[in-house]
């Protein structure tokens, strides 16, 4: 019986050494993961990080390349109005050589005018008449438009013509006062 006894004495100090070493190897084992998922997470939060510094500094050289772009494109506006600008001037001054695009439109916006007066010199009132129905009815968004647009022309030029009447009434009232 002493050698059965030793024996269960033997495989319990056994069983217990090796639940013992088990449970420590469960705790190297979970303070290993938790230091292998520390890691990861540090790994996750650089990379994130990164790509934050990354993304900022691309939205960055696009707005910068952008304003690039709008300010060439800006400038070359610039140009183009004040190329016309000056071909305007020289319309006004009497040199049409000069003149350029501006000269051109110039003269087409004469030659339309001029078909359009011999379109109303032709046709007569109710000729007139008639086409402006037949345009209305065709392009009614256009016809009103072009209505409101004449209409303001009309009003502008009316208004341009008041202030010029009132400065030379001034002016004669002025001259003729002692």
């Amino acid at each position: 019986m002493a050698n059965t006894t030793d024996a269960r004495q033997k495989i319990e100090e056994t069983a217990s050494t090796a639940i013992e070493q088990g449970k420590e190897a469960g705790h190297v084992a979970r303070e290993a993961t938790g230091t292998v998922v520390g890691d990861a997470f540090d790994q996750v939060g650089n990379v994130t990080a990164e790509i934050k510094d990354q993304a900022r500094q691309l939205v960055d050289d696009t707005k910068s390349q952008l304003r690039d772009k709008a300010d060439s494109q800006t400038s070359h506006l610039a140009d183009a109005l004040g190329t016309f600008g000056s071909e305007l001037q020289a319309l006004v001054s009497g040199q049409p050589d000069t003149a350029g695009t501006a000269g051109r439109y110039v003269e087409q916006a004469g030659n339309v005018v001029g078909d359009l007066a011999r379109q109303i010199r032709e046709r007569n009132f109710e000729g007139l008449v008639d086409d402006v129905q037949r345009f209305a009815r065709r392009r009614p968004g256009v016809f009103l438009a072009a209505v409101a647009a004449t209409g303001f022309v009309a009003g502008r030029l009316a208004r341009s013509a008041k202030d010029d009447d009132g400065d030379d009434e001034s002016a004669t009232l002025s001259a003729s006062t002692p």
